[in-house]
């Protein structure tokens, strides 16, 4: 039977071009669409049927050929596996939640690199994914009817600490990413921010400016609040102001010397 593509990739999905690709390749094999022995159909006429490019299909036929889905023989072409050669383990499944809107953006210059790193590690372990943006209200449920393994939250607010305790007195396992909390029994990784606004300081220091300030810092995020204040303390040790401001501060004739946006 030959590779029906029932759909091309989603751009606007928050799940890698190359994981959809991925993900519908081992679907025809699971549906029997492609046979054991049967070669898959060349790079170009896959990057047309998938509406993507070379190196996008190229990544996802070597994870399949890793993974033991696809066998690629040298001069010959790429051959779906016999089943004995195939995983004999099952998958496991990560979900990856949040409910801030922006987050599922891949142009986003913080999220974007983040979610591309952590759809890359999981896929050298062998997980799967499932993305969604949902009120975390909903992660514990979803969480269970979703079957899956353990959770990645993206928590980055304060607030989000008590979403966290709750997933914790319900035994769900998680990590959650971007977040620095008071309980640090809470099983979160945090954002290195201080070194990076201690080296933009320095260098507007350098530059002669003694009046600083931070503008539109974010401080209900937890590692930008934490980034802020070591920042901030650090600062204090040269006597040197260092103001949390917003637009309208600058607007309205702040005295100051030079900022951080």
């Amino acid at each position: 039977m030959p590779l029906r593509v029932r759909r091309k990739v989603e751009r606007g999905s928050s799940k890698l071009i190359y994981l959809q690709v991925k993900e519908m390749l081992r679907s025809s094999i699971e549906r029997g669409e492609l046979k054991p022995g049967e070669p898959l159909p060349g790079r170009v006429k896959l990057c047309e049927m998938f509406g993507t490019n070379r190196l996008t299909v190229d990544r996802a036929i070597r994870e399949l050929v890793r993974e033991g889905w696809l066998v690629s023989v040298k001069g010959k072409g790429t051959f779906v596996s016999h089943p004995n050669s195939r995983p004999s383990t099952a998958t496991m499944t990560f979900a990856v939640v949040w409910y801030r809107r922006g987050i599922s953006e891949q142009q986003n210059i913080y999220w974007g690199p983040l979610l591309r790193g952590i759809a890359e590690m999981t896929s050298q372990l062998g997980i799967q994914l499932q993305f969604r943006e949902m009120n975390p209200s909903f992660y514990r449920e979803f969480f269970h009817e979703s079957h899956c393994d353990g959770m990645i939250v993206l928590a980055p607010l304060l607030e989000d600490e008590m979403v966290l305790r709750e997933l914790r007195s319900h035994r769900i396992p998680f990590v959650a990413t971007s977040s620095v909390y008071e309980d640090k029994s809470l099983p979160c990784v945090g954002i290195d921010n201080f070194e990076g606004v201690k080296k933009a300081l320095e260098h507007l220091w350098s530059l002669g400016h003694r009046k600083i300030a931070i503008v539109d810092l974010d401080l209900r995020q937890t590692d930008l609040h934490k980034g802020g204040t070591l920042s901030a303390n650090s600062w204090a040790k040269r006597a040197t102001p260092l103001t949390p401001a917003g637009r309208s501060f600058i607007q309205t004739g702040g005295a100051l010397t030079g900022m951080l946006w």
